[in-house]
């Protein structure tokens, strides 16, 4: 993070490393280019053992651009991250229709959901009752055990931009 002084914003660069905690080795994380230094106790990824070309799948209005890896185990994917960015995009309109999202409702088991927003306002919903909108920079993170139900988007002002992860 460039100026601790600063708010938090994130570029791909971080993220990319944040998110890919790995074991320590005891030494002090380097810099990654263009994000300045990491975080205190913030270790870079130090191992990839595969990497693939990613292909569109699922809605067509939010296509998933990175499917879960086929046949890795648990302790070469532990933990594991997938995360698909959207946007920049300008906005057609907040959804009037309180039930009504940009992204319709789908089901997640057994791993948590997090939307990070840089740009635009966020709206979630999901089958336990909540709903909640978030303002960027921020994000929001559901943690679904055993299966839920979500829909998410639709916030944003028409003209304006919508960008996340």
């Amino acid at each position: 993070v460039p100026d601790p002084q600063q708010s938090l914003q994130p570029t791909a660069a971080h993220i990319g490393v944040m998110l890919n905690w790995c074991k320590s080795t005891g030494g002090t994380p380097p810099e990654v280019e263009g994000a300045g230094k990491l975080p205190a106790g913030v270790m870079p990824c130090k191992d990839m053992r595969k990497a693939q070309v990613a292909h569109p799948t699922g809605d067509p209005r939010f296509a998933v651009l990175q499917p879960f890896p086929a046949s890795v185990s648990a302790e070469e994917a532990d933990p594991f991250l997938m995360c698909d960015e959207f946007g920049p995009t300008v906005s057609k309109g907040r959804e009037e229709d309180p039930d009504k999202f940009s992204v319709g409702w789908h089901p997640h088991i057994g791993m948590d959901i997090m939307t990070y927003l840089k740009e635009g306002i966020g709206r979630h919903a999901d089958s336990l009752g909540n709903r909640q909108d978030f303002n960027s920079p921020g994000f929001q993170w559901c943690s679904v055990g055993s299966g839920i139900e979500h829909a998410e988007g639709g916030g944003t002002p028409a003209g304006e931009t919508q960008h996340g992860f």
